[in-house]
C-alpha cells in the first residue's frame, strides 16, 4: 500500500488548516491489509480529516478485478464519488474464490472505473 499525502500533515494550528489530499495506490485482494487501509482512509475522508482524491488498484495480473473490489468497498461505505483507477498489471496471481467474495462486487461495471 502506497499513500501519498499533499500537503504533508502538520500539527493543528487553528482555522484555515487545509486537510491533506490523499491518493491511495494499493493492491486489494489476497491480503486484508489493503482493504483495511482503504476502509480507514474512507472513514477519515468521511470525517473530513483528509481529502481522498483517488484510489489506484494494481497488481496480481488482475488490476481490473482489484479496482472493482476497491470500488465495491468504497460504495459499501457510501464513498461513491471517490474515483477508482485501474493501475498496472503486476505479477500474475491466481485469486482464491473468497478474495473477491463481497456483496456488490459483481454489480460493479467497468465503466465506473478509470484507467490509472
Amino acid at each position: 500500500v502506497y499513500c501519498v499525502m499533499w500537503p504533508p500533515p502538520r500539527p493543528f494550528r487553528g482555522r484555515g488548516r487545509r486537510r491533506p489530499s490523499v491518493v491511495l495506490v494499493t493492491d486489494p485482494g489476497p491480503d486484508p491489509d489493503d482493504v483495511k487501509s482503504l476502509l480507514v482512509l474512507a472513514v477519515l475522508h468521511a470525517q473530513r480529516a483528509v481529502e481522498m482524491v483517488a484510489v489506484v488498484a494494481n497488481g496480481g495480473g488482475q488490476p481490473e478485478m482489484r479496482a472493482r473490489l476497491a470500488r465495491c468497498v468504497l460504495d459499501s461505505v457510501g464513498q461513491h464519488a471517490v474515483p477508482v483507477g485501474i493501475g498496472s498489471f503486476g505479477t500474475p496471481y491466481e485469486p482464491k474464490p473468497h478474495e473477491f467474495n463481497i456483496p456488490g462486487f459483481e454489480a460493479v461495471d467497468r465503466h465506473r472505473l478509470l484507467d490509472g
